[in-house]
């Protein structure tokens, strides 16, 4: 046994817990939801969840299902565009009033009630998108980290000619680096 969960195991062990979860309305989590939750989840990236991920990914899991079940005032078992606002919050997640209106047009029915696997869906694309933004802003901050340390090797050569001496060519460059002229790259 290889102790690592594939996303059709995934799919079947959840929609297994889920199927006795009372207080929440539930269809089936698709196996593209149990991708998307791998792949925010797999640190390894083989695809699968390795023991400690997903117990990771089971904590949060039962920390979103009990902050459905709190933010589901009326207890219908699902989630009016109110109720998910305040559990989006809940989790963090704290959406502008166009982008809601988006995820309630995407994932609400016709009554515009939202039921447990499409707001699971909705945080695990939500969760994925910001960890996707963070993972960019790290390299960049990162990158421009590093451009800051070669500009700086760059003057500092330049200023130290032979001996303690300056170099008497050197201009000193007045305007920072520019990477795609964004001066804060």
């Amino acid at each position: 046994m290889d102790m690592e969960v594939s996303p059709q195991e995934l799919q079947y062990i959840l929609n297994s817990v889920l199927r006795r979860t009372k207080n929440i309305k539930f269809k089936e989590l698709s196996i593209l939801l149990c991708h998307n939750i791998i792949s925010l989840m797999d640190t390894s990236g083989n695809g699968k969840l390795g023991f400690d991920e997903f117990k990771i990914f089971w904590d949060k899991l039962k920390n979103w299902i009990n902050i459905f079940i709190q933010f589901d005032t009326d207890k219908s078992g699902t989630m009016s565009s109110y109720e998910l606002r305040l559990a989006l919050k809940a989790t963090g997640i704290q959406l502008n009033n166009t982008i809601l209106q988006l995820i309630v047009l995407r994932y609400a029915d016709d009554s515009y009630q939202i039921d447990f696997d499409d707001y699971l869906n909705c945080l695990v694309r939500l969760e994925n998108a910001f960890s996707n933004q963070k993972n960019f802003l790290d390299q960049r901050l990162e990158m421009s980290e590093h451009l800051e340390v070669r500009e700086v090797r760059r003057t500092s050569r330049k200023c130290s000619g032979s001996g303690s001496e300056l170099d008497p060519n050197f201009i000193p460059n007045p305007n920072p680096i520019e990477v795609n002229g964004d001066p804060n790259f």
